[in-house]
C-alpha cells in the first residue's frame, strides 16, 4: 500500500542514490586509473557511509511498502509498527552515514592543506567531535523506550517511551555545527591562495557542497520545533524522511566531487582537443570549396576553358623541354626581368630563358 507521497518519495530514491553510487565509483576510477595512488582514510570511510546509506534507502523502502504519507489514522497497527521499526533502525545507519561524511571531507581536507598547522588543529578537533557524536546519541535515540520493544508495541509505546522531539532537536543542533564548520574551515585559506579570483570561486564552490547540507538542517530544525510534530507520525515521517536522507546523499556528493578534478580536467581537455580538431576540418573544408582562382601567367590564358589552355602546355629551349602543369604557375610571385639580345625567327630566346628558369623554382 504506497501512498502518493511514498511514491514522491521513492522516486528521490531512485535519483539520488545511483547518483551517489555513481560518484563513489567515478572517486575510485579517479583513484586507480588516473592518481594511481594509495588508498587515505578518507577512501575508506566513503566506504563505511555508502554501505550504511544503502541501510537507510532499504529501511525507507520497506516503510513507503507499508503507508509512509498516509495519516495514522488511516493505517492499520501493523503498518505503523512496520514504519516504527524502520525509523528505530535508521538511527543507527543514519547516524553513522551521516557522521562518516563528515569525517570522510575533514581527512581529505587533511591531506589537501598540510601547510597550515592552525587549520590542522581546527580540523582534528572537528574530526573528534564528529567522532564523538555516534557513541554518544545512538545510546541517546535506542533508550527512548524500554525495552526498545515497547517502541511498536500499540500499548507499551504509550506508556514505556519519551517523546523523540527533544533529542532530534539536540541532534540537528550539533549536525548544523559541525556542517558549517566544515563548509567553512577551508575558505580562508582558499582566498588567501594566489591564484585568479575566478578559480578561487570555482574552489569555493566546490567545496561548499555542503550548504545543502546545512539548509537541510535549518528546514529539518524548524520543521522539528513546530507544536503539531509528532501528533501524525506516519504522515510527518515522510518529510523527515526526506530530510534524512537528503542530508546523506548530499553529504556523499560533498565527499566525493573533489576527488573528480583530475577526470574532471581529463574529459575536459578531451572535449576541447576534439572540438577544436572538428573547428579547423569545417574550416579547411569551407576554404576548398570556394572557386578555383586561376592565375594568368607564361604560358597561360587565364581562361578557365580547359581546351583554351592546351595551346601552352610546352615551352622549348635550346637544350631541354619544361613543361607546365596546363599553364599554372605554382609559385606565388614571379619576377622576369630579362634584355634580348637577339632573335631567331623572331623569337626572343632569352626572354623565354630568364621565365622558364623563374618558373622553374617551384
Amino acid at each position: 500500500m504506497i501512498s502518493p507521497l511514498g511514491r514522491d518519495l521513492l522516486i528521490l530514491i531512485l535519483v539520488f542514490t545511483p547518483l551517489c553510487l555513481l560518484s563513489v565509483f567515478l572517486r575510485f576510477y579517479t583513484l586507480i586509473k588516473i592518481r594511481r595512488r594509495a588508498l587515505r582514510p578518507d577512501d575508506y570511510i566513503i566506504i563505511v557511509s555508502t554501505v550504511t546509506m544503502l541501510g537507510v534507502v532499504g529501511a525507507v523502502i520497506a516503510g513507503i511498502a507499508h503507508g509512509i504519507g498516509y495519516h495514522q489514522a488511516d493505517l492499520e497497527w501493523g503498518d505503523i509498527a512496520v514504519q516504527i521499526k524502520m525509523q528505530t533502525s535508521t538511527l543507527w545507519t543514519w547516524t553513522i552515514s551521516t557522521c562518516t561524511c563528515k569525517l570522510a571531507v575533514l581527512f581529505m581536507y587533511l591531506d589537501i592543506f598540510r601547510t597550515d598547522p592552525i587549520f590542522r588543529k581546527v580540523i582534528w578537533v572537528l574530526i573528534a567531535l564528529t567522532a564523538c557524536y555516534i557513541p554518544v546519541f545512538i545510546p541517546f535515540f535506542m533508550t527512548q523506550c524500554s525495552p526498545v520493544s515497547a517502541a511498536w508495541d500499540p500499548v507499551l509505546s504509550q506508556t514505556n517511551c519519551r517523546p523523540l522531539k527533544i533529542q532530534e532537536l539536540a541532534s540537528v543542533a550539533v549536525h548544523l555545527f559541525l556542517d558549517t564548520a566544515i563548509v567553512v574551515a577551508p575558505l580562508p585559506i582558499i582566498w588567501g591562495l594566489k591564484m585568479p579570483r575566478s578559480k578561487k570561486i570555482g574552489v569555493s564552490l566546490i567545496f561548499s557542497i555542503g550548504i545543502g547540507v546545512i539548509s537541510i538542517m535549518i528546514w529539518r530544525m524548524i520543521y522539528t520545533a513546530r507544536p503539531d510534530h509528532g501528533a501524525d507520525p506516519s504522515y510527518q515521517l515522510y518529510i523527515v524522511s526526506i530530510q534524512g536522507e537528503m542530508e546523506i546523499w548530499l553529504g556523499i556528493l560533498a565527499a566525493n566531487i573533489p576527488t573528480l578534478a583530475p577526470l574532471m580536467n581529463r574529459v575536459i581537455g578531451a572535449v576541447s582537443t576534439r572540438v577544436s580538431s572538428v573547428s579547423r576540418k569545417r574550416k579547411q573544408n569551407s576554404s576548398t570549396s570556394g572557386h578555383r582562382v586561376m592565375l594568368k601567367t607564361f604560358g597561360s590564358t587565364g581562361n578557365k576553358d580547359r581546351s583554351a589552355r592546351q595551346d601552352f602546355y610546352r615551352l622549348d629551349d635550346d637544350n631541354r623541354e619544361f613543361e607546365s602543369q596546363q599553364g599554372i604557375v605554382m609559385n606565388r610571385e614571379t619576377r622576369v626581368s630579362v634584355e634580348i639580345s637577339g632573335e631567331s625567327e623572331g623569337v626572343p630566346w632569352e626572354g623565354y630563358k630568364a621565365s622558364v628558369q623563374s618558373n622553374s623554382r617551384v
